[in-house]
């Protein structure tokens, strides 16, 4: 699933994570390949290969509590992320209010789906 995750967002990831992968597909082997870090919490097993070697095989706790630099990285990767959903939250809610001060008889409200993180 390497090249299908990395042509979304993260938004979109974890709902292809969510409804597809720990959904619809619960009980299979799936194999992701992922820079995304945001989705390992969600991942049963996890393994980092470091020059073609296996350096770690487990859960995401005990890797993020063992392991200082994969912590570092992905405290970093979060806060990065977390950055560019605000970003794109504050345009859409930008957007909506220019088109209402536009046609205030028309009013635009926000979708629940949009915004809505399972």
């Amino acid at each position: 699933l390497d090249n299908k995750m990395s042509a979304v967002d993260s938004i979109v990831g974890h709902k292809i994570m969510n409804h597809c992968l720990n959904g619809i597909l619960k009980e299979k082997t799936k194999i992701l390949i992922t820079h995304d870090l945001s989705l390992l919490p969600e991942a049963t097993k996890i393994i980092t290969i470091e020059k073609g070697e296996i350096k770690y095989y487990g859960q995401f706790k005990q890797l993020y509590h063992t392991d200082p630099i994969f912590a570092s990285k992905y405290e970093e990767f979060m806060s990065i992320t977390k950055g560019k959903i605000q970003n794109k939250t504050d345009t859409k809610q930008e957007q909506i209010k220019d088109k209402n001060e536009k046609n205030p008889n028309k009013l635009e409200e926000e979708s629940d789906e949009e915004f809505a993180e399972d």
